[in-house]
């Protein structure tokens, strides 16, 4: 019997790795220009990136700006923050938000259209 087959069948599968990304769900998000939090969170899709276990989004009740919050290594997570930037084609502000819900700011923004 294959690895997969032995861990349940592809619902079961999906019903686990929807828990393991529920439990890894902040409880709110921090906006990095405004300070305003946001509790409507969204998982989005980070399947097949490597070194990212989940990411989360929503949008910033005070200032509707997109927060980003990536859950893996932090070269990963300034890949994906770099990557989301440029493609909305707007600059940002890095941070790491902790366990206890308070917010870290990086020493650099991320502006991807320096020269």
């Amino acid at each position: 019997m294959g690895q997969a087959k032995q861990r349940g069948t592809l619902e079961q599968r999906r019903a686990q790795a929807q828990s393991r990304i529920e439990a890894l769900k902040p409880e709110k998000l921090l906006c990095n220009e405004c300070d305003g939090e946001t509790t409507d969170i969204q998982v989005l899709d980070s399947r097949g990136i490597p070194g990212v276990e989940a990411v989360f989004g929503g949008q910033c009740p005070k200032c509707h700006g997109n927060i980003l919050a990536v859950r893996g290594t932090p070269e990963a997570a300034e890949a994906v923050m770099s990557a989301f930037l440029s493609a909305n084609g707007t600059g940002g502000s890095l941070g790491m938000q902790d366990t206890k819900g308070e917010f870290h700011k990086a020493e650099a923004d991320i502006n991807p259209h320096r020269d």
